[in-house]
């Protein structure tokens, strides 16, 4: 099964990190995390497995290798889930030139 990580869950300082419950850490150890633009990466450590679909935030790029990536976690030998960040599209003004941006990040919304 694949679960979002929600927001509040997202970027959180290592500090934070450390307190987690040790129910929520032995999740994390049978857990495949499906990042997108470096989120979920303060939990990388306590994955069985992670894979970022662009560190960078290029939804193009992260919705070319989405697939691929889920078909990969398909086969992590121990895992009982995956994680993945939920994903919040950004207002952007059309006059700000950003209308393809948000098209491109709408398109990575509607993959996931």
């Amino acid at each position: 099964p694949c679960f979002m990580m929600g927001v509040s869950r997202q970027r959180q300082r290592q500090l934070e990190q450390q307190q987690l419950t040790k129910e929520e850490q032995t999740t994390l150890s049978q857990s495949v995390i499906i990042d997108y633009s470096q989120r979920l990466s303060h939990y990388q450590p306590l994955a069985l497995a992670y894979r970022d679909l662009s560190p960078d935030g290029n939804p193009v790029v992260a919705a070319s290798h989405l697939f691929e990536t889920l078909r990969w976690s398909e086969n992590v030998e121990g895992a009982i889930r995956v994680f993945v960040p939920e994903l919040v599209l950004e207002e952007e003004k059309e006059e700000d030139g950003g209308g393809d941006g948000q098209q491109q990040q709408q398109a990575l919304v509607l993959a996931v």
